[in-house]
């Protein structure tokens, strides 16, 4: 897949960044109400979008914002360089109630991660509602109302999910599909109980007035690689993919064979794949289409086995980074360490310049903490707002 066009993307299970910094794979939020739809208006973004790189100094890190934002109409993603493997370094973030603080929390482990945020804030729009709930040590997943009816095609999902697990084999406990069930019931599920360990899942609502949604659900069966989709035709222009996912535990808690790279091979399908073949994977994906001025550049990168940060330039030098929005997800390979490499698979993003050094128009940053022997493939969306 070719770079192209200006900017946008968001993935799921997934991954992103924006300005100069992104989201990979756990993007969340929290607190507000959910609100009816509303008359449909031009997607613009409040400001400059804020984001930055931090270190994190507890299970629980608090980060102030330099400008407070209303948070029905802000989107929080982050993505995280993991200082370890076990289960419990997996870290959420959510906006603070009173929108001027953003939280991470993790599972009890912290050292040496770093963690990637971008928050967005629109004038026009978008609605956003968020939440974060538990998900017990004997169930499979919990049920939410929310009590109106929504418009498919107008809203989707991301969430992100941390636990207490010291192992670095029970990577199914912490693995939740998303998706919508009726037009006001979302579902949370995962395939294992737990293994004695409960669940906070971060989640946002997000209702885009200027897009067409398309959902749906595919699984990639054991013992294979990848599976396609077919989807009404799209600009690919002006789409981006999210998607979630659960399995089961076959996959034996290696990153190989649950991490997906998922996205457009064409504008009328979709693919993902992952580098194992161990394990059936279920995804229930969201592709995004912008019917308004949003330009989005796709495209995609492989980090090779022997690095820990890769550059790719734009086919389009983007106008302007604070107005941009970076989304990727990836795969992995196994490398030499199967089932402890969620510091080899997982990345942070930016926009930067040629030797990924500050933060810049020509090109995108990506980094993890080690290697493991282990390349990864990563599909990114560049996502170019306009101003109010």
């Amino acid at each position: 897949m070719n770079s192209k066009s200006k900017v946008f993307f968001l993935s799921f299970f997934i991954i992103v960044a924006y300005g100069n910094c992104g989201l990979n794979q756990s993007p969340a939020i929290v607190g507000g109400a959910l609100t009816p739809l509303v008359t449909s208006t031009s997607v613009k973004l409040n400001g400059a979008i804020q984001t930055s790189e931090i270190s994190l100094t507890g299970s629980s890190t608090t980060v102030l914002l330099s400008r407070k934002v209303n948070s029905e109409k802000t989107i929080l993603l982050c993505s995280y360089r993991y200082g370890g493997s076990t289960l419990s370094y997996i870290s959420t973030c959510k906006l603070s109630t009173t929108g001027d603080s953003i939280i991470f929390d993790t599972g009890g482990e912290y050292s040496g991660t770093i963690a990637r945020y971008s928050l967005i804030e629109f004038s026009t729009g978008v609605t956003v509602s968020r939440d974060e709930i538990e998900v017990g040590i004997n169930s499979l997943g919990k049920d939410l109302d929310f009590g109106v009816q929504l418009d498919l095609t107008k809203n989707f999902i991301i969430q992100s999910s941390r636990g207490t697990s010291t192992s670095n084999t029970l990577d199914v406990a912490r693995l939740y599909k998303a998706s919508f069930i009726s037009n006001q019931k979302l579902q949370f599920k995962r395939n294992f109980t737990g293994g004695g360990f409960s669940s906070k899942i971060t989640y946002q609502k997000v209702q885009i007035d200027e897009s067409s949604i398309q959902s749906g659900e595919v699984t990639i069966s054991n013992l294979t690689d990848s599976i396609t989709k077919s989807i009404n035709q799209i600009n690919l222009n002006k789409s981006i993919l999210i998607f979630s996912i659960n399995s089961d535990t076959s996959i034996n808690g290696e990153e190989a064979n649950y991490i997906i790279k998922g996205g457009f091979q064409n504008s009328s399908t979709i693919l993902f794949n992952r580098k194992g073949t161990a394990g059936t994977i279920n995804i229930s994906y969201f592709v995004i289409e912008f019917t308004g001025s949003v330009n989005v550049n796709y495209g995609s990168h492989t980090v090779s086995t022997n690095t820990t940060k890769g550059i790719q330039t734009l086919d389009t030098t983007l106008t302007n980074n604070e107005n941009s929005l970076l989304l990727f997800n990836n795969n992995i390979s196994s490398g030499s360490n199967t089932s402890d490499a969620l510091d080899s698979s997982s990345f942070t993003g930016y926009f930067s310049n040629s030797s990924g050094t500050e933060s810049g128009n020509t090109n995108i940053c990506f980094e993890r903490v080690s290697t493991k022997n282990s390349s990864a493939e990563i599909n990114y969306y560049a996502i170019e707002f306009a101003q109010k």
